[in-house]
């Protein structure tokens, strides 16, 4: 089920393409790094309790394709070509395999891509379109922010059910405050644009609760945070500085 699979980028495609105003144009991986989120793939929109999502990074990429974790090392060449060498996955079975066979056809059937504002397409070696995805980080204002936002996950992890971890935005003063599932915590944050930063000194209460390993992912995700954007369901999320999804929040 699990293929390899390439993109190639033709760097006189890019430009023929970037001449072409307002249309799809080829990419570079830098253009392309972080998270995208699995739209459809084989002409079909995809469902699943795990929403299927690739990463890509510098000379990395993984993902989950609606059941399974999958990852590989990018290679690239002064042609401007890209290799995701031999892809390495988990092998749980699911209820529904259905997403995530669809999505690893699709990959193991890509060989370019093509990029229109926060949309990305993946094309077989015949240009047709094996699969669409949307960034995860898409153009947010920051006043958006104010308020209260449960905390859906972070660093990956999810709370224990009876966890009530949030957070909450005064965008006016630049002010945080929040529970991590068990203590509480305030400070100050600044942002520039889409780009965040949280104080480094956030005063926190020092209780021990049963869920400290989800108020750890909490915390360190705070660190980690470096941009926030509106998720392609509505949800908020906080992302460190290489595109990768830390935090996860929703009203």
């Amino acid at each position: 089920m699990i293929k390899n699979f390439s993109l190639i980028v033709s760097a006189a495609a890019l430009a023929v393409m970037m001449a072409s105003c307002g249309g799809a144009k080829t990419a570079t991986i830098a253009e392309v790094k972080g998270e995208w989120q699995f739209e459809t793939a084989g002409g079909k929109t995809l469902s699943s309790d795990v929403t299927p999502y690739i990463y890509f990074g510098n000379n990395d990429y993984h993902g989950n394709a609606g059941c399974n974790s999958f990852r590989g090392s990018l290679k690239t060449d002064d042609k401007g070509n890209v290799d995701f060498g031999v892809m390495a996955a988990t092998k749980m079975m699911c209820p529904n395999m259905d997403c995530e066979t669809a999505v690893m056809k699709a990959l193991g059937e890509a060989k370019g891509f093509s990029l229109k504002g926060n949309r990305l397409t993946l094309l077989d070696i015949e240009g047709k379109e094996v699969a669409t995805l949307i960034s995860r980080c898409q153009k947010m204002k920051h006043s958006l922010l104010q308020g209260e936002w449960r905390i859906v996950s972070a660093g990956g992890l999810m709370p224990k059910a009876e966890s009530k971890p949030t957070i909450w935005f005064d965008t006016e003063e630049r002010l945080v405050h929040g529970n991590a599932a068990c203590n509480t915590f305030n400070g100050e944050y600044s942002v520039d644009g889409q780009l965040i930063s949280f104080s480094k000194n956030m005063a926190i209460t020092m209780r021990m609760c049963d869920d400290m390993a989800f108020e750890s992912r909490v915390m360190e995700a705070l660190g980690d945070a470096a941009k926030f954007g509106l998720m392609p369901d509505g949800s908020v999320g906080l992302f460190n500085e290489d595109g990768s999804l830390v935090m996860l929040l929703a009203r």
